[in-house]
């Protein structure tokens, strides 16, 4: 690296610890998910490990697209990685070490787990807002004003999200990728063990409002400043999806993040994407836990055609409400 410096100088030998660094995340990577990826799920250490290591990767290979493209502000590249490591510090590993020590008090069981999310979430929550979206995020996106307009879009959001959520787990649940992934089958195990109230606070609130602060609010609104829409969009939708450590939880997050991202950069606000989440996860609660509907997931032929006439709809309207809003983040 001394020699490639005197030879081609600081732009250039980054260049090339870049690449390098690339090409071992992604070999260790693949190696890693394959002798890790389902059978290690209710590991928190390796979920403290694996999410900054992929979210390093993501940030990296920004900074070299940047640096490849030419003309880009390279300070806001750095401002990008250390940014990186900021929100691996305050949200995974923040949340992770929290609900570790809750599991040391009052033990690691499927019944515990849902009040140690509670007390994590809430502690992580202000920690996410103050150190990492608040100062990222009060510049460019526009606070919301309570008016007609707002609840307009917030009706938009509702609706939208329940057509779309209801079409996606029904699909997804009467696949063949249900029976492929053990690491769903603990999640539901661990979700669905408390009581109604208690599932709803924190599957349903408190978790959506964290999980969107973090994905849509500070991933999604920062890589908005490096890239255009779509690609931010997909890329932190695809980042969300792989925190979920299972194939069926990722279909479905990867496929929601989409929809939540467009919620954000159409109202100019993380609330729509909140509200969204908030949507999609107390109708699966309540479904979950009182049975109803169950007719539109028993495989039939008439539960896939409801299921997918309502994917239908909810994207026809997804459609109409992204044509006819103006995007403002």
């Amino acid at each position: 690296f001394a020699g490639r410096f005197q030879q081609q100088g600081f732009p250039k030998m980054l260049e090339e610890i870049l690449i390098i660094s690339l090409q071992a995340l992604f070999v260790y990577g693949v190696h890693f998910f394959q002798k890790n990826y389902e059978r290690q799920k209710s590991n928190l250490f390796l979920k403290m490990f694996l999410f900054p290591t992929i979210s390093l990767g993501f940030v990296l290979s920004f900074f070299y697209w940047s640096m490849k493209r030419g003309g880009t502000d390279h300070g806001l590249c750095y401002f990008m990685l250390c940014f990186a490591v900021a929100l691996n510090v305050l949200y995974y590993i923040v949340f992770l070490s929290t609900m570790y020590f809750i599991f040391a008090f009052i033990g690691h069981t499927t019944s515990t787990y849902m009040i140690a999310q509670i007390i994590s979430a809430a502690i992580t929550i202000p920690f996410m807002y103050f150190a990492s979206y608040k100062p990222t995020q009060q510049m460019f996106v526009k606070k919301p004003k309570i008016d007609r307009a707002l609840f307009i879009n917030v009706l938009w959001v509702i609706v939208i999200t329940l057509f779309i959520s209801f079409a996606l787990n029904n699909i997804i649940t009467m696949s063949p990728l249900i029976g492929l992934s053990e690491g769903y089958a603990r999640a539901n195990e661990s979700f669905y063990a408390s009581t109604l109230v208690i599932e709803l606070i924190g599957s349903a609130i408190l978790s959506p409002i964290m999980e969107e602060l973090v994905f849509r609010g500070i991933v999604f609104g920062n890589m908005r400043k490096i890239m255009n829409v779509p690609q931010a969009v997909f890329l932190s939708a695809l980042l969300f999806g792989l925190i979920h450590f299972n194939i069926v939880q990722f279909v479905y997050a990867f496929l929601l993040g989409l929809v939540l991202a467009a919620f954000m950069y159409k109202s100019g606000h993380v609330y729509a994407a909140m509200i969204g989440h908030i949507t999609a996860n107390a109708f699966a609660v309540i479904r979950t836990e009182t049975g109803i509907l169950k007719c539109t997931v028993d495989g039939s032929v008439m539960a896939w055609v409801v299921s997918v006439m309502c994917l239908g709809v909810g994207a026809v309207i997804f459609y109409y409400y992204a044509k006819h809003t103006e995007g403002t983040v």
